[in-house]
């Protein structure tokens, strides 16, 4: 189950989300050392959503098994609207099904945020793996020159 944290709550949590984040970065985020505190304040203020990741054990206890932050981006020339998962991070093998239940959490925040897509970039073959048998397009590569 995929439950979304309000900002206040994320805040709390800030030393264990901050860990995930750095464990998960996009190839889009550069080495500026602000990074952080700039991904904070993006959650601050609900640009960035920080989502919880949560099973139910055999002992009926809740434990979390990751870290999803999602963010809107607009590509201008063709005012294409995508919800891009930020980033990404699992604690342990997580069931297919909370794979599948979250994926379907977050389409449906999505399409109440009217996106055209969901978008995201992952190295980890997992979940690109996952990705594609859920019907996403997965034949792109990214490229990146640094100029720095």
């Amino acid at each position: 189950m995929l439950v979304r944290l309000l900002p206040e709550q994320a805040a709390a949590q800030w030393d264990d989300i901050k860990l995930a984040v750095e464990g998960s970065l996009p190839p889009i985020v550069g080495g500026a050392s602000d990074r952080m505190s700039n991904i904070l304040t993006g959650i601050l203020t609900d640009e960035i959503t920080v989502w919880v990741s949560v099973e139910v054990d055999n002992e009926l206890n809740n434990k979390i098994t990751g870290i999803l932050l999602t963010t809107i981006i607009m590509d201008g020339p063709s005012k294409t609207k995508s919800l891009l998962l930020y980033c990404l991070y699992t604690y342990k093998n997580t069931l297919k099904e909370s794979w599948e239940s979250g994926l379907n959490t977050i389409k449906k925040y999505a399409e109440t945020l009217k996106c055209d897509r969901i978008v995201a970039y992952s190295d980890v073959e997992s979940i690109v793996k996952f990705a594609k048998h859920a019907g996403a397009d997965t034949r792109y590569t990214f490229i990146s020159f640094p100029l720095k």
